[in-house]
């Protein structure tokens, strides 16, 4: 049994920080009990499938997990290090071997390149920009194109003009350079097709292109956002749509929201942003309107596709069309005490408060199988710190610094609790002692 309890006190801290990989044999979930609402990043669409990130609160800094979606069939996870989707192709550009790596969208199994033509680095606003469905750009050789796909990866042609940093976008047809003009960030854009590569096509900017960012390309047709500097503090964002064969720009102005992406779906524009704060954050479609509440756009070729939240998170397409769904997700654990065949847990169940987790203490019951009793929830805790003591578990009632008074409680086999008490440092005469987060008896 000591060796059962031993695996059981693992499980719960291996479910606390989920990952891809598979836990160990025997190990049963203690608190995957989703509880918590996620935030969903699109990181690529296309009419293959969709690349997603789903993160647990606190959003920045939380745990994450990335989902491989191909189209019409379920998701499945994969590593966290596969940041973009062109095509068929999921693509990991920063990895501890320092090769790429890439993901056929409906394999399992990750593909590296060794070739010396690795992804040239994007223009700042647009890091992955060198990526395309069928491979990606390098600055090896002057410029050039290189295949990547089931069979291995080689480099397939030129691509002249490819340097570092001054890639802003490409895909299937070509790819567009970027650079400043002077010294105020206003930038240049041109256009080269892998077909034509040394006939350079000028794209009309409308004067839009101070430090811009979130590019999209689709054949014929870019987007980007570039930001309001006229209004003062940087308030509202112009989005603007031209062209790869020299037409004109249109200039659109969104107002009160900083925008950070851009989307094509034939002639539709769509955008997302938030404001200062981001307390106000919405996706929307140039002359079309707004969704609250979405952080993010893409688009997989015909459909422009958002993050959905309410009562079943999700993605959807802005016509309100169902996508993937997210769920809820489980909640982080901080500390876990196991006695007399209960496990009791201090986790984040009840939500944050900012960047401070609401502590929530809740216990389950367990037999030789180890099989698990429902959860008993016994309500919100002042800190992490819990002991198991027979029937009994201590906890403390609300946060403590050490050399202060700290309330803790002990809870028999109910949530009421049997007795209250005071430790007021080292006068007290029974004997005491600090933690991190508060002082304990």
């Amino acid at each position: 049994m000591k060796v059962r309890l031993l695996m059981l006190a693992a499980a719960l801290v291996l479910t606390a920080a989920p990952v891809a990989k598979a836990d160990p044999a025997g190990t049963v979930p203690v608190n995957k009990l989703p509880s918590l609402m996620p935030r969903i990043t699109i990181l690529g669409a296309s009419s293959a499938g969709m690349l997603y990130r789903v993160e647990r609160p606190p959003y920045m800094g939380g745990s994450q997990w990335t989902y491989l979606k191909p189209t019409g069939k379920p998701a499945y996870e994969v590593s966290n290090e596969f940041r973009v989707l062109a095509g068929d192709k999921a693509y990991a550009p920063y990895t501890a071997d320092g090769y790429v790596h890439y993901l056929i969208v409906g394999s399992t199994l990750p593909r590296r390149c060794d070739l010396a033509a690795q992804p040239a680095p994007g223009y700042a606003g647009a890091m992955l920009a060198a990526f395309t469905p069928f491979g990606w750009l390098s600055t090896y050789d002057n410029g050039v194109r290189v295949v990547a796909d089931a069979t291995g990866c080689r480099v397939a042609g030129r691509a002249p003009g490819v340097d570092s940093y001054q890639i802003a976008a490409s895909d299937e047809n070509g790819y567009v350079r970027t650079w400043e003009t002077d010294n105020s960030g206003d930038r240049a854009l041109e256009y080269r097709s892998y077909a034509a590569p040394d006939q350079v096509v000028p794209i009309q900017t409308g004067g839009h292109t101070r430090y811009l960012g979130g590019l999209d390309l689709d054949g014929d047709v870019i987007t980007w956002s570039h930001l309001d500097y006229d209004d003062p503090g940087v308030r509202s964002s112009y989005v603007v749509r031209s062209s790869t064969t020299g037409g004109p720009a249109t200039v659109s102005l969104v107002e009160g929201l900083i925008v950070g992406a851009t989307a094509i779906a034939g002639d539709r524009t769509g955008w997302a942003g938030c404001n200062e704060d981001y307390t106000d954050c919405r996706v929307g479609t140039i002359g079309g309107t707004d969704i609250q509440g979405s952080y993010s756009i893409a688009s997989d070729g015909t459909r422009l596709l958002h993050d959905s939240y309410g009562s079943s998170p999700g993605i959807d397409t802005l016509d309100g069309q169902r996508v993937a769904t997210v769920g809820l997700v489980p909640p982080q654990t901080y500390a876990v005490s196991i006695g007399a065949s209960t496990v009791a847990y201090v986790d984040n169940q009840l939500g944050m408060d900012g960047e401070s987790p609401l502590y929530t203490l809740s216990r389950r019951s367990f037999g030789k199988t180890l099989a698990l009793s429902a959860q008993t929830t016994l309500g919100r805790v002042g800190s992490a710190m819990i002991s198991r003591d027979g029937r009994r578990t201590a906890y403390s009632t609300r946060p403590a610094t050490c050399g202060s008074s700290a309330t803790t409680a002990s809870v028999p086999g109910s949530s009421t609790p049997s007795r209250t008490w005071r430790r007021s440092g080292p006068s007290n005469r029974r004997r005491s002692g600090c933690l991190d987060t508060g002082c304990y008896g």
